[in-house]
Order: C-alpha cells, then sequence, then structure tokens
C-alpha cells in the first residue's frame, strides 16, 4: 500500500511543478461497486464487489487538458461451511468454517478531457493506465493459504461533476476495467459515486493582471458601483471585467482583470447590462454568490458583501 500512494505522490508533485501557474486542481473520493469477469482455460465467472473506494487528484495543463493520478481499491469476504468427511462417531464435525478474501488495488495515471465553461456541470472523459495489484486468500480447519499478483490495467472511462455549493461538486462515472495475465483475463465496469473539491491555485498578480487584454468585442464599459468594477462585453459569455476599482468589494474578493461574471446566485447572466439589472434589486451589505471564469478559463465562484450602489 505504501509503494502505489508514494509514486502518487511523486507523480503528482512532478505534476505540480509543471502546472504551478495553473489555478486549480481537483482532488475526488467515491465509492465504487464494480461488476467483473473472470475468465481463465475456456470458464468463466462473474463477481460483484460492492465494497470499495477510489481517490483522484487532477492537474489541468489547459483548461481543458488534465493529467490526472488514480487509486482505487476493492476487496470482498465470503465465509461458507464446508462438508468434512467423519471417520468416528466421537468429535467430529460434519462440517466446518472456511472464509475466503480477495482485493484489487489498482493505481497509475492517464489524461483527462474535461469540459468546464458550463458553470453547473462539467462533463470528463479519461484513460487510466498502471498496475493492478491482486490478492486472494483462504483459511479452513487452521490451514491457511494466500496468492498475489501484479498486471498491468487499463481503465477507460469518465462522468460529470456537478456543482453543489462553492468549491465542492459532486461526481458521478463509471469505468471499464481491464487487465491479464498468465492467461487469466479480467474485464469489468465499474460505478463511482462520491465528491470532488477544487482548490484554487496561484493566481497572476495584479501586475500581470494589467498587462493582459481582456479581449473585449465591445470596448464599451459599464461601472458596476456595487461590485466596484467596470465590465465590458467579452469572448465569453458574461460580464467581463475590465477594470477593478482599488479597496472595492470586487478587489477584496480577489477578483481580477479578464475575470468573467456568468451567474448571480446561481441564475446566469450574459452580459454586464444583465449582471447590472440582476443586482440593481439588491441593497448594500447584501449577500451574494457570484459564478465567474477565473480568467476567463476555469469555472468557480465567490460570495461577496454588496457595496452603494449610486
Amino acid at each position: 500500500m505504501r509503494l502505489p500512494l508514494m509514486i502518487l505522490f511523486v507523480s503528482l508533485a512532478t505534476l505540480l511543478c509543471f502546472a504551478q501557474e495553473k489555478p486549480i486542481v481537483e482532488i475526488s473520493g467515491a465509492y465504487q461497486y464494480d461488476h467483473l469477469k473472470l475468465s481463465a482455460d475456456g470458464a468463466s465467472a462473474t463477481l460483484n464487489v460492492s465494497s470499495g473506494w477510489d481517490g483522484s487528484v487532477s492537474v489541468p495543463i489547459v483548461s481543458w487538458f488534465d493529467v490526472v493520478g488514480d487509486v482505487s481499491r476493492v476487496w470482498k469476504t465470503v465465509s461458507a461451511s464446508v462438508p468434512v468427511t467423519c471417520y468416528s462417531y466421537f468429535g467430529c464435525s460434519s462440517s466446518t468454517p472456511a472464509t475466503a478474501t480477495a482485493y484489487v488495488l489498482t493505481y497509475g495515471g492517464g489524461p483527462q478531457l474535461t469540459y468546464r465553461k458550463n458553470p453547473y456541470v462539467q462533463p470528463f472523459a479519461r484513460v487510466i493506465f498502471g498496475n493492478a495489484h491482486s490478492s486472494a486468500s483462504a483459511s479452513a480447519s487452521g490451514i491457511s493459504a494466500s496468492a498475489s499478483t501484479n498486471s498491468f490495467l487499463v481503465t477507460p472511462g469518465g462522468g460529470a461533476d456537478i456543482h453543489i455549493i462553492q468549491h465542492l461538486w459532486f461526481r458521478v462515472g463509471a469505468d471499464y476495467l481491464h487487465t491479464s495475465k498468465n492467461g487469466v483475463t479480467v474485464n469489468g465496469v465499474r460505478a463511482l459515486g462520491g465528491l470532488t473539491y477544487i482548490l484554487g491555485g496561484a493566481k497572476p498578480s495584479a501586475a500581470s493582471s494589467r498587462s493582459q487584454s481582456p479581449s473585449p468585442v465591445s470596448t464599451a464599459g459599464m461601472k458596476i458601483s456595487s461590485l466596484g468594477i467596470v465590465a465590458v462585453v467579452g469572448q465569453e459569455q458574461g460580464a467581463e471585467i475590465a477594470e477593478v476599482f482599488p479597496n472595492g468589494v470586487a478587489a477584496l474578493a480577489a477578483l481580477q482583470r479578464g475575470d468573467v461574471i456568468n451567474s448571480v446566485d446561481g441564475k446566469p447572466v450574459k452580459s454586464p447590462m444583465e449582471l447590472a439589472s440582476e443586482l440593481s434589486s439588491r441593497k448594500a451589505g447584501d449577500k451574494v454568490r457570484l459564478g465567474y471564469f477565473l480568467h476567463g478559463k476555469w469555472q468557480t465562484e465567490t460570495v461577496v458583501l454588496l457595496g452603494e450602489n449610486p
């Protein structure tokens, strides 16, 4: 168990070095249910495994392409009574309890494609390449035996993250599993359900933000005093921030030039005018949840207290 975790940690540290300027890292933990088919020497059997977990970390290289590391484990224990032959009428049982336990530990990494421009649902597709460590043990009448093996694993699949609140998302997904060694082949499907937490990385400094152009389609800006910004129509749907007033609401919330505000309390806004209209009915001091593309690329949100809107 220690070796795969160490490999995953080193891999993720290396990826973070290459992606240190990217503002997002996604950490996911999920329950998994597996349906496996085992084949060997022309015979086959199926097995449902309902005990398992999966953990993954993805690092975006660009807004739609990630590198992901994944670790999972499933296990199953079966107890039964095994018939025995009796040669005496005294001190002899007709059966003896037996227990068998098997588990599969997988770990690896690969590419992931993620669509992040929807503020509520972010579908993804990925392929994991790695190792499957399979182990089985059995015991009966004080006699025990065990065996284990390692084999190459390919796991294509995908799913979607559904936004819950702030940086927390609900993850659903499914993967296809394939591994084979020494004439024994395992194919299967696993269903995943869990949570994803999005961690913000290092944002561009204010100086670098001022040096970058927001690339608006329209240069006509709209001043929104309650947020302390000037917003323009940009290339992305929403209100692109062209200027942030010092000590204003947006500045205190770490919003920067180039960020695109696209929702207010979960309601989409498509332009600076819609943003101003949505805020016009709010009072100074009202708490508002703003959804936005971080620097026009990564969807996130923040909660602010509105300022005066003269």
